[in-house]
């Protein structure tokens, strides 16, 4: 991270960070694949260290993907967009949805009582 900056139209505030050089990890993981075991069990040690580290603080991502995780050539992999990311104690013991709808696993949306049991 290199600092952080604010919008002078929104006054939303931003984080300035490293280019992502390889984009996200959606987009490089068909290279990902071609790779030695050491090398994915080593991005995926720092994917789970920086979700870690968020956890640490308290808080939840509630947009976690692969989307948002960027990846660099030079250094180990960044977990960015934390805009819906808030404190542990904010989220309520009933059900919610979190995160940007084409995210959400199908069966946090379905009613799972009206499902048949064969299917749970």
């Amino acid at each position: 991270m290199h600092g952080f900056t604010q919008d002078p139209k929104t006054l939303d505030y931003m984080i300035v960070m490293r280019y992502a050089d390889e984009g996200s990890l959606k987009k490089c993981l068909p290279n990902i694949v071609n790779h030695k075991w050491k090398f994915k069990l080593q991005k995926l040690y720092h994917i789970i260290s920086g979700l870690d580290a968020i956890h640490r603080l308290n808080l939840i991502h509630c947009d976690f993907h692969d989307g948002n995780i960027l990846s660099q050539i030079a250094s180990n992999p960044c977990i960015n967009d934390l805009g819906l990311c808030r404190p542990i104690e904010c989220h309520s013991k009933k059900k919610e949805i979190y995160g940007v709808l084409p995210f959400v696993a199908p069966c946090a949306i379905m009613d799972l009582n009206a499902l048949h049991p064969l299917f749970l």
